[in-house]
């Protein structure tokens, strides 16, 4: 069984039965709202989760390195906390995590779409995405379930190419609109081009400039899409896939 927490915004702690923890695109701290842009981005959903408070931490994946996905303080202290390898694409690791947060090399491991790499009980696989420089999306694959990441993206055609290649068993798809993601027509696009059988809402609430209600994402859904489910997470709650 894996199990899965929304973290806010994009990220998700995943954990596999065979006890395998990832963390995808963890942020944890103030950094935005307190130092970056406080007057804009006050945080609306304080964080749940505390780096120092896991057993346990196997790999973080980064699908790109704006600042609500990669956060450099929480970096830092997952580097301080743990052995976890760091993934993004080779982009974002060398301009971002090696040269700008001064992650060591020996941490990273970079995947570009195409690439995978395996840790106990699951399969790790970068997709395209289309949103900035180096951005990639992720295929988790873990007891025979596929669990598909897109991150911040427009939609783009080769999301067909996924569905029809990997059997998605769980899309976890933003739909704010803005700053190049897709809107709610994209996303329920989206979801239908991928065959998924599930459809996760992320990106959202963080921020109340860069938030959309995803009650309308699900009516959306559920117009033309019946026969795909809508799973709204939580924060902090732990859910089985």
């Amino acid at each position: 069984m894996i199990t899965i927490k929304w973290l806010g915004q994009a990220g998700i702690c995943l954990q596999t039965g065979k006890g395998t923890t990832i963390l995808i695109d963890p942020y944890l701290t103030e950094t935005i709202s307190k130092g970056y842009r406080p007057f804009i981005h006050a945080r609306l959903m304080p964080p749940v989760l505390v780096i120092e408070e896991i057993p346990r931490i196997d790999a973080v994946l980064y699908t790109h390195d704006h600042m609500d996905h990669m956060d450099p303080n929480t970096v830092t202290r997952i580097l301080w906390h743990s052995d976890a390898v760091i993934t993004a694409s080779s982009y974002v690791c060398r301009e971002s995590l090696e040269k700008k947060i001064h992650v060591p090399e020996a941490r990273l491991h970079p995947l570009d779409p195409g690439e995978s790499m395996d840790l106990p009980g699951i399969r790790i696989t970068a997709v395209y995405a289309n949103h900035c420089p180096g951005a990639v999306g992720y295929l988790l694959a873990s007891e025979g379930k596929t669990l598909y990441f897109c991150g911040d993206t427009q939609l783009f055609y080769d999301m067909k190419i996924i569905g029809e290649t990997h059997q998605i068993d769980c899309a976890f798809l933003c739909f704010n609109g803005q700053e190049g993601n897709m809107d709610i027509s994209s996303a329920v696009q989206a979801a239908k081009i991928l065959g998924a059988g599930c459809v996760v809402p992320v990106h959202y609430g963080m921020y109340a400039d860069n938030s959309v209600d995803p009650g309308l994402f699900e009516l959306a859904l559920k117009k033309a899409c019946p026969q795909i489910r809508f799973m709204q997470l939580e924060p902090g709650r732990e859910y089985q896939i």
